[in-house]
């Protein structure tokens, strides 16, 4: 049986609808995989300037080298397992070379000492211990940020 020149032309355009779906779908394959590309190089470009942020609050200070507990422990002092987080903290601060917030100053102290096994909330116990440094007068606090004890806001002196 013959097709009329209509079923013809509608076979045609089926195809031709077929053929762009299947450009679409490819096209569409590239984009998605596109805007993945782009959001790891937007999530490690932000992952490198808040890097850069920390290194100029730690501009001009020895570079922090990750620490153990026998390092962070005073000479002559047996490692008892207990870290002196305190005093750690308050050496993180007291390198900046200004005002941070607790999320840089957390960054800055995982990058110095690393985060103890022994801590079950990481985020706590650095909160404690940066409250604890401010309270013993070893850090300022500055509004909602942290200084080192020394720091003079520009104007004072």
């Amino acid at each position: 049986m013959n097709k009329s020149p209509m079923q013809v032309a509608l076979d045609d355009l089926r195809s031709k609808q077929a053929e762009v779906e299947q450009e679409l779908n490819t096209a569409q394959a590239y984009i998605d995989q596109l805007r993945l590309q782009l959001q790891k190089l937007t999530g490690a470009i932000g992952a490198l300037d808040e890097v850069a942020r920390l290194q100029e609050l730690l501009e001009g200070h020895p570079a922090f080298e990750p620490d153990d507990l026998e390092h962070s422990t005073p000479a002559g002092e047996p490692a008892t397992g207990r870290v002196r987080s305190t005093a750690l903290m308050a050496d993180v601060v007291n390198r900046m070379t200004g005002p941070a917030s607790r999320d840089a100053i957390f960054k800055a102290y995982e990058l110095a000492h690393g985060i103890p096994s022994t801590w079950s909330d990481p985020a706590n116990s650095m909160a404690m211990a940066l409250n604890r440094a401010w309270k013993k007068g070893l850090v300022q606090r500055i509004g909602s940020e942290y200084a080192p004890r020394d720091f003079a806001p520009a104007g004072e002196s």
